[in-house]
């Protein structure tokens, strides 16, 4: 049986990772057949060399089956520390869908509407009068991307640099919309970083704070934090 596994790894969580959590009923005492471990640690080091990724680590949670978890390569080329499988890991934009769920939240509090305007909360976004929560979340609204010329070279130049969502937010806001609201489904990273500073505001708190009281903690999600800077989650 052979299968064929990203290099790219399985992780969880902003900063973290979370492993896998299979139900009660799907954790086995079988371990995963070493015909198929030995296939995804095989296609794991073909994939590295090909795209020359210096490290990975993966987690297969199957029903019926021991978790089975695999790191290859190292963490880091210069000091040549080896990969983990406990490395915690940036998680990027899977991010979104934690976002999201904070404020539908507060939708079903009834602090908010998926109607209500982008600029009832940030001033001068392209045709924030007319983008809606929803449009937001649905990558619907035609706002502008940050990451354009200027954060690029920024970024470049310090790649540890914690940009705040208010210096994200200003990128865009100098570029014009890129289309009505609602005319077409483009994947924007700034409308989630708007909706983490509605999510901010409506609550009171800071989006850290919000993410880890309202949506990780009554997950269970015990190895999954919001790091505030890189180096609380690099060092």
């Amino acid at each position: 049986m052979r299968m064929r596994v990203a290099a790219t790894v399985l992780v969880a969580c902003v900063g973290l990772v979370s492993g896998c959590s299979p139900s009660a009923d799907d954790a086995g005492s079988t371990p995963l057949p070493e015909d198929v471990t030995s296939a995804l640690e095989t296609t794991l080091a073909e994939t590295m060399r090909e795209y020359d990724v210096p490290g990975a680590a993966v987690e297969v949670c199957a029903p019926g089956y021991e978790d089975w978890s695999y790191a290859a390569g190292l963490a880091d080329r210069e000091s040549g520390k080896e990969m983990t499988t406990d490395l915690v890991w940036p998680i990027r934009s899977v991010t979104k869908s934690f976002t999201v769920t904070a404020l539908l939240m507060l939708v079903d509090e009834g602090k908010l509407s998926l109607d209500d305007p982008i600029d009832n909360w940030v001033p001068n976004v392209p045709n924030g009068d007319k983008i809606t929560l929803g449009q937001l979340a649905a990558m619907t609204s035609g706002v502008p991307e940050y990451t354009t010329q200027a954060w690029v070279k920024d970024y470049t130049a310090d790649p540890t640099k914690n940009f705040t969502d208010q210096e994200l937010i200003a990128y865009a806001l100098a570029e014009p919309a890129m289309f009505e609201p609602g005319k077409k489904a483009v994947y924007v990273n700034t409308s989630t970083v708007l909706l983490g500073e509605v999510v901010a505001q409506e609550s009171g708190q800071s989006f850290a704070e919000v993410l880890q009281t309202d949506v990780l903690d009554p997950l269970g999600l015990t190895s999954t934090e919001y790091p505030a800077t890189y180096d609380d989650w690099s060092g």
